[in-house]
């Protein structure tokens, strides 16, 4: 605090040189000393504590939200073991796959067909 009441009742201010003594605080008119520390500005200083006469804000209170429970960060079944499906992947994997599917029977096709005419030569 920058102000207190002398012995007098009269406002000074820690700024100025003031003998040491006693003050009193403006708000609540406990008995208040001089700091003066160092580098930082002289002040006043309750004795025991802050200033009972000045409200002590309250930390804001979040809101009780409900959170979901954390997934675990590694599965308990491995990848190996796990059942796969094909309804389960997504439509870019399934149409490749076709599309492999499909190669993949031509390719079988034409090796038969292949092999069927050289037989016959």
């Amino acid at each position: 605090m920058d102000y207190a009441q002398n012995a007098d009742g009269v406002k000074v201010q820690a700024a100025r040189d003031l003998p040491d003594g006693e003050y009193r605080c403006l708000v609540c008119t406990q008995v208040q000393t001089v700091v003066r520390l160092g580098e930082r500005r002289p002040h006043f200083r309750h004795r025991g504590g802050p200033c009972p006469g000045r409200p002590v804000p309250e930390p804001p209170v979040e809101p009780l939200v409900e959170t979901p429970p954390a997934k675990p960060m590694i599965e308990s079944v491995p990848v190996a073991d796990r059942p796969q499906r094909g309804d389960l992947m997504r439509p870019a994997q399934r149409g490749l796959l076709r599309r492999i599917g499909a190669w993949a029977k031509g390719a079988l096709a034409w090796l038969r067909g292949r092999s069927d005419t050289e037989s016959a030569a």
